[in-house]
């Protein structure tokens, strides 16, 4: 009973593709087509992405936020340990 329903669908399927081929393949093609498209806007978005954030960081100069926390702190504030944990929790960067 299992190997005629196998059989009967394989027909029906193997009939519809002897009958109308571009059925299956126009589909298949255009999932292809999407999926390609798609992994193109993606590879695109994270080239513009890496671009913008060289600029930025170009522009900001070197470690802007790090000169900025070594000016704002004074010598005096920092522990004798050495952790800049306490001066950097006290620390507020200026607002421009």
């Amino acid at each position: 009973m299992a190997e005629t329903g196998a059989t009967a669908w394989r027909w029906l399927i193997a009939g519809e593709f002897r009958a109308f081929p571009m059925r299956f393949v126009l589909p298949g093609l255009a999932i292809a087509i999407g999926v390609a498209l798609a992994f193109a806007v993606h590879v695109i978005n994270r080239s513009a992405a890496e671009s913008f954030g060289q600029a930025v960081r170009s522009a900001a100069g070197p470690d802007c936020a790090m000169m900025t926390f070594l000016k704002a702190v004074r010598h005096e504030d920092l522990p004798e340990s050495g952790s800049f944990s306490d001066a950097a929790s006290r620390f507020r960067p200026p607002v421009f």
